[in-house]
């Protein structure tokens, strides 16, 4: 169905997009924020008890993209949602 396609298309897009936005805001704005932004990818370092510094390239692209994943996921969640909304509020 397309209208599927759509809704991982704008969620990967938005994924991509914040966790892009995290390294650039945590640098030059505001820390607290890009940490919020970058929530999985500073998780997982600690539990591997691993610097950004000191990762592997591979692991941190792998853990760059599981960052995208998740606020990807995150994302589609909300436009599950917000469709839900408005289907509940057609049948009313």
């Amino acid at each position: 169905n397309h209208k599927d396609l759509n809704k991982y298309a704008i969620s990967g897009g938005i994924g991509t997009l914040i966790t892009i936005s995290g390294f650039s805001i945590g640098l030059q704005f505001s820390p607290a924020l890009g940490n919020i932004l970058l929530f999985p990818l500073i998780l997982a370092s600690k539990i591997l008890d691993n610097g950004f510094g000191e990762m592997n390239p591979l692991l941190l692209g792998i853990l760059f993209l599981l960052t995208i994943l998740f606020w990807g996921y995150i994302t589609y969640l909300i436009i599950q949602r917000i469709q839900h909304k408005r289907k509940e509020k057609k049948k009313i």
